[in-house]
């Protein structure tokens, strides 16, 4: 154990040329543990204090300092005597806290250093490159609404972002945007770099509940985090999904198991630590076309075990902290024991559309100039959602009035929605007209879901970047969409709605209404109940959630409608108004009950008559019945097939 009163609360961790661990407390100063022949730890003479996490390399200390004077630090030891001297601060930051500056990575190649930042830290003005083009915005078709406890309201894109300096800090590379608060990342065995994002817990229960996660951090991506209900669910077109979704927990410290004298599967793994739920995983990858599939597979666990920093140390063994937020600090060592192989494993070969996707991110690079619209423009067709996504991103960066008349020339389907995103991003009003005609033609009414949820989201971007579309143009997408309406799929209805009723299309309202009444969903075990278990009182929101079960789909399309102000009739508002006292059965997050209550309020204020008003209020402010618990029901454990249930059953 560490002792709290002389050294701290452990949050960073890396090692030291001579096998040392070197360890930052979160609010105070860095230490130095020597392991061998007896662990013994000496606190460092340094100024910088406050770091988050720590990266020896280019025979200097980096510390990214999370609390303080906030940023990126280089220590350098000048005269050999084993001290660091020099201090220097290299990149400055603008940020807030735990959702601020926080760990650094050393590239594959051991010649720059991503730096990671939560979604309270500004984008420093010292940026150099970008490999995306600087059109970040809020992007919602209907208005958001914020937080319902007051939680980083007002806070825009490009929320928390990964970015590639140099050793001198000189350079500096925006990678990615768009995480909530990622605190660190790992490079896996083919050197693809993954992050460990987090949920916003007050959202459990809500449609816009997104859980922790596993994201493959490719060239230029926005993950879509914004404040409120504004988050970007996994497929719109201008995001990309997660790789895997964890569920509720607080992110913490990440590393590869490269070099572990540990199986080759253990080797090949992600660990990510979990400080809420004392939980670490082993995320095992398989490529999966350009990216990856993953699963997850619970490899430390305790209670409490609030989970730090994660290391392979070059001896071969796994080291880790617990701490964190002033509490107690431990240093554990792991070792495998067993009869598997832990001969090193070796990279193997590398799908062929992920070295596609490497080729055509070369294109997002400072210095490329149009000639990367002709390499782009054909993979925006592709089948690979990451290889579109990086070929959209490449042109982007070149000038609309370049690539923006291929839009009328395209037939692909894919090629045509990732055009119409492009130009809709980077275009003006007077192009508008060209997106909703070349969308406008496309065959939805044979097109899988995943497909038209891409189109519908190229739509929206056309709106909320260019504004709203004349009479006739709006006539000629409502003539399009309003046919599909009511779609099968409970996604595609989310989305739809949202476009027609921002059309003010006759009969959506109404068809909005029949849906939050009637529409079903199923909800998936949000995490498992021996993970919950191990943080009582963390564990109350997503145990609400399983025990009052929200219906995820009529509250988005409630949601949606509690903006619009035309097209109702008093059958419409009578219903609508009769749904919120069985939404108040339902329970979630923190903010939960505040979302439903502010969107009926919110719904209220639309309504002009008095009279109507009054009513409804009435209406709405019902109980419709004590809340009661629904128990999750718990069977065999085992797969069944037909026969052996026919038979079971006599």
């Amino acid at each position: 154990d560490v002792n709290k009163a002389s050294q701290g609360s452990w949050v960073g961790m890396t090692v030291d040329p001579k096998g040392r661990l070197i360890t930052t407390d979160q609010y105070g100063g860095i230490y130095r543990v020597t392991l061998n022949p007896k662990v013994s730890v000496e606190r460092l003479k340094v100024n910088v204090s406050g770091g988050h996490g720590a990266l020896y390399a280019f025979d200097s200390l980096y510390i990214m300092v999370g609390e303080g004077k906030r940023g990126l630090y280089r220590l350098r030891d000048t005269n050999g005597d084993d001290q660091y001297d020099k201090e220097e601060y290299l990149i400055p930051l603008k940020a807030g806290g735990e959702h601020g500056s926080h760990s650094l990575v050393l590239s594959p190649d051991k010649k720059s250093i991503y730096m990671v930042g939560g979604n309270n830290t500004d984008m420093p003005p010292s940026v150099t490159s970008y490999r995306m083009a600087k059109a970040w915005k809020e992007d919602h078709i209907l208005p958001r609404m914020p937080d319902g406890r007051g939680h980083n309201n007002g806070r825009m894109a490009p929320g928390g972002f990964i970015m590639k300096v140099s050793p001198d800090g000189k350079t500096q590379e925006m990678i990615c945007h768009g995480f909530r608060n990622e605190f660190d990342a790992a490079f896996n065995l083919d050197g693809e770099l993954f992050a460990f994002d987090a949920d916003m817990e007050y959202d459990i229960g809500a449609p816009w509940y997104r859980p922790t996660r596993v994201n493959h951090v490719v060239s230029g991506v926005d993950w879509g985090w914004r404040h409120g209900t504004g988050k970007w669910p996994n497929y719109y077109t201008d995001t990309l999904p997660a790789t895997i979704d964890i569920g509720p927990g607080s992110p913490t410290g990440v590393s590869n198991g490269l070099g572990a004298r540990f199986p080759a599967k253990y080797q090949k793994a992600i660990y990510i630590n979990d400080w809420t739920y004392g939980t670490m995983y082993a995320i095992h990858l398989e490529q999966d076309g350009a990216s990856y599939k993953a699963t997850k597979e619970e490899f430390v666990s305790g209670k409490p075990l609030p989970l730090t920093d994660v290391t392979i140390h070059p001896d071969g063994d796994m080291y880790f902290m617990v701490g964190g937020r002033r509490t107690t600090s431990a240093l554990y060592k792991l070792t495998y024991v067993g009869d598997e192989s832990t001969a090193r494993v070796k990279a193997g070969a590398v799908d062929a559309d992920l070295i596609l996707r490497r080729k055509i991110e070369t294109l997002h690079e400072d210095g490329v100039g149009e000639e990367a619209i002709a390499k782009a423009l054909p993979y925006l067709k592709h089948q690979d959602r990451f290889i579109r996504y990086a070929a959209r991103v490449a042109i982007e960066k070149q000038p609309a009035i370049k690539w923006q008349q291929h839009l009328t020339k395209e037939k692909s389907p894919w090629a045509v929605i990732e055009l119409s995103t492009a130009l809709a991003r980077m275009g003006t009003k007077d192009q508008q007209p060209k997106i909703l005609a070349a969308l406008n033609q496309l065959d939805f009414k044979n097109m899988e879901a995943k497909q038209l949820l891409a189109a519908l989201r190229a739509y929206q971007l056309a709106f909320t970047r260019l504004n709203k579309p004349s009479a006739a143009h709006a006539a000629a997408v409502i003539g399009t969409l309003n046919g599909l309406y009511p779609h099968e799929d409970n996604l595609v209805n989310r989305e739809l709605s949202q476009i027609l009723l921002y059309l003010n299309a006759p009969g959506a309202v109404s068809k909005t209404v029949q849906l939050v009444m009637n529409s079903t969903d199923i909800q998936e075990k949000i995490l498992d109940d021996k993970v919950l278990q191990r943080n009582d009182n963390y564990a109350k929101a997503a145990q609400r959630t399983e025990q009052f079960r929200p219906n995820v789909q009529q509250f988005a399309l409630a949601f949606s409608l509690r903006s619009v102000k035309e097209g109702w009739s008093d059958a419409d508002y009578a219903s609508y108004f009769s749904w919120f006292p069985r939404a108040k059965t339902w329970q979630g997050g923190n903010s939960y009950g505040a979302f439903i209550e502010n969107s009926r309020k919110q719904a209220l204020a639309n309504v002009t008559d008095e009279a109507a008003r009054k009513k409804y209020e009435a209406a709405s402010a019902k109980s419709m019945m004590p809340a009661r618990a629904i128990q999750t029901p718990k069977g065999p454990g085992r797969s069944w097939t037909v026969k052996e249930a026919v038979s079971a059953g006599g």
